[in-house]
């Protein structure tokens, strides 16, 4: 099947959004980014034809094709056009099964897509560094005998995002952080290993703040944050008196926001690192780091309303999984939240962040992979499963996250080729993390990429730990990595800290992901913080 979309310029030569949507007549289509519109003229007939397929028009809003097999759409401009992202809606009719695309330009280069399923997993987008094109094809193969359906092709101009999935099948969460109770400092088991008395993880204060923590009597024991000024400062100091230390500080002298307050004291093995929600100052919200300047935005999540999110990413804009050909997939020693059974563990919280926790299991409830875990985390995936989702070929990916550090605390911001999506079991993917922080040691983090033969192992790969920060736990940081043809670049801060050779798969696009775990190859020991420890991610951008 060969369908053309004529496209007629709008001011300058520039078309701001090309969009082909089957079953509704052409009508003028206005760019979020600029005041230019472009007028679609799009055929209507009942069917669609070339020599060797056609689509027809099928129940609902879609065209079906007639005969198995592949099918080609083409878009085509009068004028070239500059465009940034292609995204499409479609299925293959019955089974539900995904089918693997290539967007081919009128150069003769491609790229490959994510696998495109139906609308109940929402749109396919893959974007791509911006290119002016006078015409671009987008092939389909379904897997088996299946028939394509069809519903929607968009292409996007530069400065004109294309839509997430709306929340039809999948939930929209957002918690708010409870305040903390009174804490008085009741007596605790003097102990080696400091512990947190109250208030509980993640509870919001403000003004005059008490935390009680337990520590080894008669020590001197102290807190320290990073000021609103950004300077680290001690903000209390007391003497543990029958094992329990009260200490007392000002949280106006703090940032806005979840904040961290490091714990020592003399006879301590090591640090407990305490997390809050300070509500004593506005909340200041970050702006795009060095390392972004001069790319053009594709995806931009700043998680300020309700995560769109489910178990596999149908009907939201996230998947609580790890995708892969096969379908959901797990790791480490935490069980990653089903948002329709833990909505308390995946969410946007106060309506400003992303935050990722884990927690014991319920009392009774047990591993249901059946690993002995007892411990929950979360994940949230760009792709979804079978298919849908975003992905950037060629992409520079930045999350601003404030991680925490216990014993075992395993977050991490990183990165899958297209293929995993495809022939996990068989093929050969890439894996490139942004960064992966241990909570064992908040010193140092590490950055690197993989090449795996499908489930076999690795074939190559390169990691890199560094200690580019003194203590990456005590504060809000930005983490990001270019992949391009020539390898990967790893930056925090907006400042380049590492470098990595060319993985296998870098011409694929790539999807992200955003986790906590536990594990990685330390011993877990969560008793300090009460068994619950939370990421929180401000943003999420991709550029290419």
């Amino acid at each position: 099947m060969k369908l053309t979309i004529t496209s007629v310029p709008a001011k300058h030569g520039q078309v701001a959004l090309t969009r082909f949507v089957v079953g509704k007549a052409p009508a003028a289509l206005r760019s979020s980014a600029a005041s230019a519109s472009a007028s679609v003229e799009a055929r209507t007939a009942s069917t669609l034809t070339d020599a060797r397929r056609s689509l027809q028009r099928g129940t609902g809003r879609s065209w079906e094709a007639s005969a198995t097999g592949s099918q080609r759409i083409t878009l085509r401009w009068a004028h070239p056009a500059r465009i940034t992202a292609v995204q499409v809606y479609g299925s293959p009719v019955a089974s539900g099964a995904a089918a693997s695309g290539t967007i081919s330009f009128h150069d003769g280069s491609s790229v490959s897509m994510l696998p495109v399923a139906g609308s109940e997993a929402g749109p396919t987008t893959i974007a791509f560094p911006v290119r002016t094109v006078s015409s671009l094809a987008v092939t389909l193969t379904p897997r088996g005998q299946e028939r394509l359906q069809l519903r929607e092709v968009a292409a996007f101009a530069p400065g004109t995002l294309p839509p997430a999935s709306a929340a039809t099948g999948g939930r929209s969460i957002r918690t708010t952080s409870r305040t903390a109770a009174s804490c008085s400092g009741a007596s605790a088991a003097a102990s080696s290993t400091l512990r947190l008395v109250c208030p509980s993880t993640g509870t919001a204060v403000r003004g005059a703040t008490v935390i009680a923590v337990a520590a080894p009597s008669s020590s001197t024991v102290t807190a320290e944050a990073v000021l609103a000024s950004g300077r680290t400062s001690v903000v209390a100091t007391t003497t543990a008196v029958r094992g329990t230390a009260r200490l007392v500080f000002d949280a106006t002298r703090l940032p806005g926001g979840p904040v961290v307050l490091r714990v020592n004291a003399g006879g301590a093995k090591r640090p407990l690192y305490v997390q809050l929600v300070n509500r004593s100052r506005s909340v200041h919200r970050a702006a795009t780091s060095q390392a972004a300047k001069g790319r053009t935005l594709v995806f931009d999540d700043e998680f300020s309303t309700p995560l769109s999110v489910s178990a596999n990413g149908a009907g939201a804009k996230y998947a609580a999984t790890k995708p892969a050909s096969w379908g959901n997939s797990e790791f480490g020693d935490a069980v990653f939240s089903d948002p329709a059974k833990d909505p308390q563990n995946i969410s946007v919280v106060d309506g400003q962040y992303l935050r990722i926790r884990t927690s014991p299991l319920a009392a009774g409830e047990k591993d249901p992979a059946g690993w002995g875990r007892r411990s929950r985390g979360g994940i949230v995936s760009s792709a979804s499963v079978p298919g849908g989702g975003f992905g950037a070929q060629y992409g520079y990916f930045e999350a601003r996250m404030l991680a925490p550090a216990s014993p075992g605390t395993w977050p991490a911001f990183w990165m899958m080729s297209s293929d995993f999506l495809k022939n996990s079991q068989s093929g050969a993917n890439s894996e490139v993390d942004a960064v992966e922080l241990y909570g064992q040691d908040s010193s140092y983090s590490c950055h690197s990429w993989h090449d795996w033969r499908g489930v076999a192992g690795r074939k190559a790969g390169r990691v890199d730990c560094v200690h580019a920060l003194p203590d990456w736990a005590m504060t809000w940081h930005t983490y990001g990595v270019a992949i391009s043809k020539s390898g990967v670049k790893y930056y925090i801060d907006g400042r380049l800290v590492s470098t990595g050779t060319r993985p296998a798969n870098t011409n694929d696009p790539f999807y992200f992901m955003l986790d906590l775990s536990l594990g990685g190859g330390w011993p877990v020991d969560l008793t300090g913080v009460g068994g619950t420890a939370d990421l929180y991610v401000d943003y999420v951008r991709v550029y290419v």
